[in-house]
């Protein structure tokens, strides 16, 4: 019985980081489309950081899980 709880935690893990992956995709074309003070969200710098740093959580938890 323990030994099917880390396949199961494995397998929490994986489904949250396709749930992170996807909401990313989706968060990164939402940017580009909407537009404020007269160009799109991904022309300010502060939200390409933060993209930024979702993009390095993404790929760190890939990394470990």
């Amino acid at each position: 019985m323990i030994a099917n709880f880390q396949w199961e935690r494995l397998t929490m893990a994986l489904a949250a980081l396709a749930a992170m992956h996807v909401a990313l995709e989706r968060t990164v074309a939402y940017t580009r489309e909407c537009r404020a003070f007269g160009r799109p969200l991904t022309g300010h710098q502060a939200v390409r950081h933060r993209l930024a740093e979702l993009a390095t959580t993404a790929h760190t938890a890939r990394c470990v899980t």
